[in-house]
């Protein structure tokens, strides 16, 4: 079977307090026995920021990636972070839940949260990540 993308959401929010963000949400209803991967980046953060990854249906979302800093040219950490939930169980209105270890920014400014979430089928229903290479 390929691996064929079946829809994509997307969110962005800038966070002062609290800590969760529900940042995206399908536009359809997503598929049982597919998987889910989702990018999300910040700017302008104090520290490493997610703790987790949840969803309405209790699929479980495990890091590829999981707060890669980088600092920008105007001296800002920036994070990156990759999750997958494989094999899911699906419905309407999925939304995607980014769960944040600290939700303010630095000094005065918000932290800026960027969301990217796909539906893919096709994936292998066990271990669809099979080789990862990296810092």
């Amino acid at each position: 079977m390929a691996i064929t993308l079946v829809q994509t959401a997307t969110g962005a929010a800038a966070v002062t307090s609290g800590t969760v963000e529900n940042l995206s949400a399908f536009g359809s209803n997503t598929t049982s026995g597919n998987a889910i991967i989702v990018a999300i980046g910040s700017y302008n953060a104090k520290t490493n920021i997610i703790a987790s990854l949840t969803d309405i249906f209790g699929n479980t979302y495990k890091a590829i990636v999981a707060n890669y800093m980088y600092t920008t040219s105007g001296g800002d950490n920036s994070f990156i972070s990759l999750y997958y939930a494989q094999n899911i169980v699906g419905g309407a209105s999925h939304v995607v839940t980014v769960n944040f270890l600290s939700a303010a920014g630095t000094g005065t400014n918000a932290m800026e949260i960027a969301a990217i979430a796909r539906e893919y089928s096709g994936l292998a229903t066990y271990g669809p990540l099979d080789v990862f290479t990296g810092r």
